[in-house]
């Protein structure tokens, strides 16, 4: 939608000759279809990939679990390790792998469910989710600004006036309001990076 709006936007006003920056706009377009589209691929690419769910035990569902003691300590090559046993996949579960009650899953270094996301992330998908995040957090710094340029080279060729000045705010509405939607978008997107 932003995509659309800032086109229109860009197109209707020409800002790509303009006299100050000539053809400073002219990668506008470009750069913005390929952080959406990057963006919309890493969305894509980590809601489908497995986050690194465990097999569940291939015991009957139906039948009683065997009293298995919780936690099961072992040594490699000198180094005391422990497993945690889930009682509901069944399983005792690496180190790092924790149970998702909203996926009822076993997931290998699991960070967290991400309800935008509608699965977990985990060890195989962790990448896609940072990818997803630092493009949709460039998205969001990128669209206010070209919006801000805009709106500034406009009031420049009608006389003047700083891109503060809201006098003329009922002709910028567009704009003004792309401005405050990706600001409280990049803070809620973008904290997650840090």
């Amino acid at each position: 939608l932003s995509l659309k709006l800032l086109h229109s936007r860009l197109h209707a006003r020409h800002y790509v000759g303009h006299p100050v920056f000539p053809g400073s706009l002219l990668l506008v377009k470009p750069a913005l279809f390929l952080l959406l589209i990057s963006s919309l691929l890493a969305l894509a690419k980590c809601s489908t990939t497995d986050p690194g769910i465990l097999p569940r035990s291939r015991r009957v569902q139906g039948a009683p679990t065997p009293l298995f003691p919780i936690l099961h300590d072992f040594t490699v090559r000198g180094v005391k390790r422990r497993l945690k046993f889930c009682g509901t996949c069944r399983i005792y579960r690496p180190q790092r792998a924790a149970h998702c009650p909203d996926c009822d899953n076993c997931v290998l270094d699991m960070d967290h469910h991400c309800p935008w996301l509608g699965t977990c992330i985990g060890r195989r998908n962790y990448r896609f989710f940072l990818l997803f995040l630092a493009a949709t957090t460039s998205l969001c710094v990128f669209v206010p600004v070209t919006c801000a340029i805009a709106i500034q080279r406009d009031k420049e060729e009608r006389g003047g006036g700083s891109i503060f000045d809201m006098s003329n705010m009922p002709r910028y509405l567009v704009e003004m309001l792309l401005i405050v939607y990706c600001f409280c978008l990049v803070w809620s997107v973008g904290v997650l990076l840090c």
